[in-house]
């Protein structure tokens, strides 16, 4: 046993197995404000923070993650989770600060970034956006782009300078002298935990017990336990043992002790030895820094570990000791071969030495530097890391050479043969490019899912070319920034609230489905997933695991009473495979027992025969097979081939676009339980209850009357809990239903991403007609989507994006074909934009490849063929008019705005001084169409209930996912009737208040469900107003007409007349002595819209979003490395309900764009088997990935005719400004090598195919390539 203070209170630990991990024990003691969100420390979402101490010895706050930390790692410590930052009732001014900006949309990394922010808050060095960035970086936010979550920061750090004598933490005082750990010794489950205090116990027990895994912050350890399910029987922690957490400057260099964490390296450093304090500063986050040690970094023998090359450099030394006494091994010595170490089974390293560098008396000078290269800058492991050091003599010439890499071999290496040829030659270009060659073949990299070899044996040479140059970019090479957001324009109270749950957000009060789920006990479930992409079923044998201790049953498709399967559209999906599996991943069975562990060691048990069968896996490969969901959808509009045939410039091409994993930060989650009348309630993550209702209802041969799906709230959706949450709470359902238990389920990352649909990839070819001025005259398109093994949504996402291939451009001849690939991959789905972004793509690529074969601008062109006028040269090839002009005065007035002639003279000018660092500079537009291209979906009701007391509650068919739905519609209820407000709640959606529900999807949740509670408040205002004209006629004695009343300020009075009017409340009551009905339903429906496949015509949406974004970028040529200088963003939301919540939208979803265009990129192996299913292999947006300087107006006096109180919908739109990204990246290859000629950018433009893409310009000869139009 043994206890530890949370929040200030005391908390015994006992019978608790040493393998399981805080966060595991927080939540299941109900502390559910902490959240899981990858089980690796790659999101940040289950940050805590400890009492630790400081270089002084003196108490200090360290947040980490609670998800690989080991319960009985923080015995006789002080943790804080977000509970104990602030409450509700007293907000802390981070909080605080957080609720102010819309710093929480779906508010699941909330809490995380909460205490993340609470540290700062307590660090009088975070004072600075760079400081806030190494702060707040290993937090990640898939909602709000990051840009409110900064300003929230800046603001709560200036109000602390500002300020005397506040507390970091309420309760929880800090500086002063912390105490010193004391020794743990912890036994249950039959796994052991010991915590000496002495250097001499720790080298006994090692001794003695060689077996035992030493941990220190167990950052690797723990992920370990949660990724491999690795249960270790004996740990012995380093942490408490004294002197070994010391780092001290000798006569020698710098002695690091084994126990001593890279945060207390940083602050030990200062200033000295910069080359590894800036790989410290890209070394994962802050949390995982507090956490692991550098010997623990060194001692796991990862070959893309972060610091030992650069250590490698620097000559460093491990001091190896053991009850048999001590040794000294050189780094360049301890690697063995992978993950293989010279340290032996009873050996600890007591330090590290990190020489000084030559003395001033020595003749020689020093020049030394460190580079990582990855996908992302923050949070991310290197594709290659680099260490340098070359001591050159007053003559110039080297002395000693010494090049570290890592990810380039089976360990951390030297380029010997390279340092050789570089001793005793002078410091010099000629030099340099002597021996490049050598390194360039000294070195033999692999492939694998983080870059090619290819891609790596470059870096290993412009690496040290950029050594050699150092040619620095503040942007690309310095501690990452940020600029200070705008403040917010002023409007009405009811469009300046704040989002609804945003102080359950701040506080870890708002309860998700598995936060709920954890209240009581529940069965678990863990799924048994096929091992093949298509295999036939020969047996299924579930005996064994039945027999296990833990295990309630194993579910196969036997046990589904009613039918197997969960298609959206086509009954395609079964529930459970049977006879064949067509998917990696497709689940076979379902175990169901009292944990996870026990569910988890069935599953192993559970025996499958497969006999495997050719797999389709590539769009290319479907294609090639005439494998498809769906014959061919074709839109056309004049004689496209007679356009193109008198065209003077034709040019074709080939598009392939990646897919997008959805990230939402809460992975599917659901719970289920059977009822007492042959009923059943299920709890759902989802964006479509009446369909997680229709599919359980099947299943289980249940009239939908019985089942009752409630959404609660999401962390984030996307469209990616559209559909896919059916099987997930369709199995909870037939696990409760089989046991008479209740049953919960929350994903597992790595399951999630796995059995989840993805946003498609595409296919496209094309070929297009144009004039030398760029002007468009003919576009033949085929577009092929990769729909995976069942059909789901792939039909109509493909016909969207067939709808927005024209994005804004008007083409007097076209002939558009979309088509569903069928392959053996996971069944792709909705996701933000619903094929418009890739239909987009590829217009955007038309425009960019004719600009540049025109040798125009590319602004320039796009603006010469947007849509225009009345009539034809205003109407889309589906022959729908766009009813306004609205794009091409938004276009002009972004120009302006954003200064783009101005900027564009100066990226020039820096081009051509910068010759291995670019900038590009890009301004794209977008239209994009709303409704459900299915025309039957548009529709929504509402549900209304008075109370006695004036007190309103709102029902309604849309579900809350961190978009502020529910914020909107509680302004349109406060606008219909006049009320504050606290006197109107939003309830959680649930089938059984409105049957019958569309998914919140297609951007459509307020402009159907706004428009459904604004006509349930019309008939509750038509049914109060009599009787509050009866109830002031006769309190003023002169007659009041019903039709002049007015519903404001919380009072029902005659317009023009205030004194005249009477509390909302005492109307209310009035009304119900009067027997007046005071619940109303409310329902809308789209009007005149409809669309007719056959003839590729119709108007199948009420009206169009526009916007236009204007991006600068930088781009090291040497690496491939990018960042986002500065976004300027100018959006048509019409008349905005909330401008707050909409420029939040705006800002996450061109963040979100940006992620799938430049680097979120999906890898699958040659079996089928998805490579990139995790936090830590699928990189999404990290917090300084965001646009340093991010400029989001909402275009003014923008009210829309047809739409509740004037808005437009804003979710989905702004993804798609994110294409100006793309095209500012390809601007910015394009400054590299020759004037002119293609620039070849895929789709995403990660670092590598950015890298590769300007080493191809730069290769090339300068005649042009064939690839040129004609």
């Amino acid at each position: 046993m043994f206890e530890f203070r949370l929040n200030g209170s005391v908390v015994r630990v006992d019978d608790v197995s040493p393998n399981t991990t805080l966060l595991d024990f927080l939540r299941a003691k109900g502390a559910t404000g902490t959240k899981q969100g990858c089980a690796e420390g790659d999101c940040g979402a289950c940050t805590v923070a400890m009492v630790d101490r400081d270089a002084q010895g003196n108490r200090n706050l360290r947040a980490f993650n609670a998800c690989i930390t080991l319960v009985p790692m923080v015995a006789g410590r002080e943790i804080v989770t977000v509970e104990g930052v602030g409450s509700k009732e007293k907000p802390h001014p981070v909080q605080q600060a957080m609720v102010k900006h819309y710093g929480s949309q779906c508010g699941f990394c909330t809490p995380g970034f909460v205490v993340s922010m609470a540290e700062a808050y307590s660090r009088p060095a975070v004072c600075t956006p760079e400081t806030v960035a190494d702060q707040l970086c290993g937090n990640i936010c898939r909602c709000t782009g990051y840009r409110p979550i900064r300003d929230a920061m800046m603001e709560a750090l200036a109000a602390r300078d500002a300020a005397v004598g506040l507390s970091a933490i309420p309760g929880t005082p800090l500086g002063g002298p912390a105490e010193a750990l004391s020794s743990v010794s912890y036994e249950a489950k039959g796994q052991k935990f010991l915590r000496p205090t002495s250097w001499e116990e720790l080298l006994a027990l090692k001794a003695a017990h060689p077996e035992a895994m030493l941990v220190a912050g167990a950052t690797e350890l723990g992920v370990d336990i949660t990724k491999k399910a690795r249960r270790y029987p004996f740990l012995i922690s380093t942490e408490a043992v004294e002197g070994l957490r010391d780092i001290r400057r000798e006569a020698d260099g710098w002695h690091v002790g084994g126990a001593a964490t890279l945060v207390d390296l940083e602050d030990a450093l200062g200033t000295a030895l910069p080359e590894v304090t800036k790989m410290l500063n890209v070394f994962a986050s802050r949390q995982i820094r507090q956490r692991a040690t550098l010997s623990g970094n060194l001692v796991t023998a990862s070959p893309i570990g972060d610091l030992a090359p650069v250590l490698l450099a620097l000559d460093a030394r491990l001091v190896l000791a053991s009850v048999r006494g001590k040794r000294t091994v050189a780094l360049s010595e301890f690697f063995l071969a992978y993950r293989k170490t010279a340290l032996q089974a009873d050996e600890v390293v007591r330090s590290i030495v990190i020489p000084d560098g030559p003395s001033a008396e020595s003749g020689l000078t020093r020049r030394s530097d460190s580079f990582k290269v990855s996908k992302r800058r923050e949070l991310d492991i290197s594709i290659v890391a680099a260490g340098f050091c070359v001591d050159v003599d007053s003559g110039g010439v080297v002395r000693a050479a010494r090049l570290g890499y890592g990810g380039v071999a089976a360990t951390p290496i030297r380029a010997r043969r390279t340092e050789e040829l570089l001793v005793g030659k002078p410091w010099t270009r000629e030099t340099v490019d002597q021996v490049l060659p050598v390194l360039g073949s000294e070195l033999s990299p692999i492939s694998d899912l983080r870059g090619s070899a290819e891609y790596r044996r470059g870096l290993i040479v412009s690496l040290f070319e950029k050594f050699f140059t150092g040619e620095r970019s503040p942007s690309l090479d310095a501690a990452p920034g940020f600029v200070g957001g705008d403040g917010e324009v002023p409007t009405d109270a009811t469009r300046v609230l704040r989002h609804e749950s945003a102080l359950g957000h701040v506080t870890g009060a708002a309860k998700y489905v598995d936060d709920v789920a954890q209240s009581r006990p529940m069965l678990e479930v863990w799924p048994v997933c096929s091992p093949h992409a298509h295999a036939r079923i020969l047996r299924r044998d579930a005996t064994a695991a039945r027999a296990l201790p833990g295990v309630v049953t194993v579910l196969l498709a036997e046990d589904i009473p009613g039918m197997n399967d969960t298609g959206p559209i086509r009954h395609d999906e079964p529930l459970l495979a049977k006879d064949e599996v067509l998917f990696h991943g497709q689940i076979v069975a379902l175990v169901v027992g009292e944990s996870v562990d026990a569910c988890r060691e069935a599953a192993r048990q559970v025996v499958v025969e497969y006999e495997p069968l050719p797999a389709v896996l590539t769009v290319e490969d479907a294609i090639a097979q005439g494998s498809y969901h769906t014959e061919p959808h074709i839109i056309r509009r004049g004689d496209v081939d007679a356009a193109l045939a008198a065209s003077p410039r034709r040019l074709s091409g080939t598009v392939s676009i990646g897919g997008q994993e959805h990230f939402y930060l809460e992975t599917h989650a659901a719970y289920a339980e059977k009822g007492d009348d042959g009923d059943i309630t299920v709890v759902s993550s989802t964006q479509h209850p009446s369909e997680v209702q229709a599919v359980i209802s099947h299943v289980l041969h249940l009239p939908r009357s019985r089942v009752v799906v409630q959404s609660p709230r999401m962390g984030g959706g996307f469209g990616g809990k559209e559909t896919q949450g059916n099987a997930p709470a369709a199995l909870v359902a037939l696990a409760s239903w089989q046991t008479g238990r209740p049953v919960r389920w929350m994903l597992d990352r790595d399951v999630d991403m796995v059995v989840t649909g993805k946003r498609h990839p595409f296919h496209a070819t094309y070929e297009v007609g144009f004039d030398e001025q760029g002007k468009l005259l003919a576009l033949k398109a085929v577009l092929v989507s990769n729909g995976g093994w069942s059909l789901d949504l792939s039909e109509s996402i493909t016909d969207r994006a067939l709808f927005h291939l024209d994005n804004a451009y008007y083409i007097p001849a076209t002939s558009y074909t979309g088509r569903v690939a069928k392959t053996h991959l996971v069944s792709n789905t909705a996701f933000r934009g619903f094929g418009g972004p890739q239909g987009m793509l590829v217009g955007e690529e038309v425009l960019a490849r004719v600009a540049r074969a025109v040798g125009l601008s590319a602004e320039d062109v796009r603006e010469r063929n947007f849509y225009r006028g009345t009539g034809e040269t205003n109407t889309t090839h589906y022959g729908q008019e766009l009813e306004d002009e609205r794009l091409p005065g938004l276009w002009r007035e972004l120009k302006e705005s954003s200064e783009l002639s101005r900027r564009r003279a100066e990226v020039d000018a820096f081009n051509a001084s910068s010759p291995n660092i670019k900038r590009g500079l890009a301004m794209t537009p977008m239209k994009f169409g709303i409704s459900f291209t299915a025309t039957f979906l548009n529709q929504a009701g509402a549900l209304v209930h008075v109370y006695r007391d004036g007190s309103v509650m709102v029902s309604h068919g849309g579900t809350e996912m961190g978009q502020g739905l529910h914020t909107k519609i509680q302004g349109v209820a406060m606008r219909e009737l006049g009320l504050p407000a606290d006197a109107i709640r939003l309830a959680k959606t649930v089938t059984d208040k409105v049957p019958n529900t569309s998914a919140t999807a297609a951007s459509s949740g307020s402009d159907l469900n706004g428009a459904a509670v604004r006509e349930a408040c019309v008939s509750i205002r038509e049914r109060l107003a009599p009787v509050a004209a009866k109830l002031l006629s006769e309190k003023h004695g002169r007659g009041v007409a019903p039709e002049s009343l007015v519903f404001e300020g919380g009072r029902v009075g005659v317009k023009g007349a205030p004194e005249v009017s009477a509390a909302f409340a005492a109307v209310v009551d009035a009304a119900y002595l009067s027997r007046v009905g005071l619940s109303v339903t409310g329902y809308y429906r789209t009007p005149g819209i409809g669309y007719d496949k056959a003839k590729g015509k119709g108007k199948p949406f009420l009206y169009f979003a526009y916007g236009a974004a204007v991006t600068e970028v930088e781009v090291d040529g040497l690496t491939g490395m990018k960042r986002v200088l500065r976004v300027d963003v100018l959006e048509d939301v019409g008349d905005s309900l909330n401008p707050g919540v909409d420029r939040g939208q705006i800002e996450g979803g061109f963040v979100q764009g940006l992620g799938w265009l430049t680097g979120e990129d999906l890898r699958w192996d040659a079996k089928g088997r998805l490579l990139t299913h995790s936090a830590s292999t699928y990189p999404v947006p990290a917090f300084s990935d965001a646009p340093v300087d991010f400029r989001v107006k909402l275009m003014e006096r923008a009210k829309q005719h047809n739409t509740i109180h004037g808005s437009k919908a804003v979710g989905e739109p702004p993804l798609m400004l994110a294409l100006s990204v793309r095209e500012a990246l390809r601007d910015a290859v394009g400054a590299f090598g020759q004037p002119g000629g293609d620039v070849e950018l895929a789709a995403p433009a990660t670092h590598e195919a950015l890298f590769l893409a300007i080493q191809k310009r730069l290769s090339q000869d300068k005649a042009e390539d064939g690839r040129v139009a004609a």
